[in-house]
């Protein structure tokens, strides 16, 4: 399977470039599907320095999921 990568500005909300996004690539197919998002948060640093993923990010794929029907992995999300 070939790579994708989508590039959008966020101009209203982190949630409406996430959804234009994957859009843009085809979109995904997740209802019932389980889904298991891993961010790279390995140090503790800000997200401000590019070395992990940027949590309003990783928040906003995860309504995105979620609005999808998917299946968290695991969920510690008070969901």
């Amino acid at each position: 399977m070939a790579s994708l990568v989508c590039v959008f500005k966020i101009r209203h909300s982190r949630c409406e470039a996430v959804q234009n996004s994957i859009t843009a690539v085809g979109g995904l197919h997740l209802e019932g599907e389980t889904v298991l998002i891993k961010p790279n948060l390995v140090d503790p640093v800000s997200h401000t320095t590019g070395q992990i993923a940027n949590p309003h990010l990783v928040e906003a794929v995860i309504k995105y999921c979620y609005r999808e029907q998917a299946q968290m992995a695991t969920d510690h999300f008070g969901r």
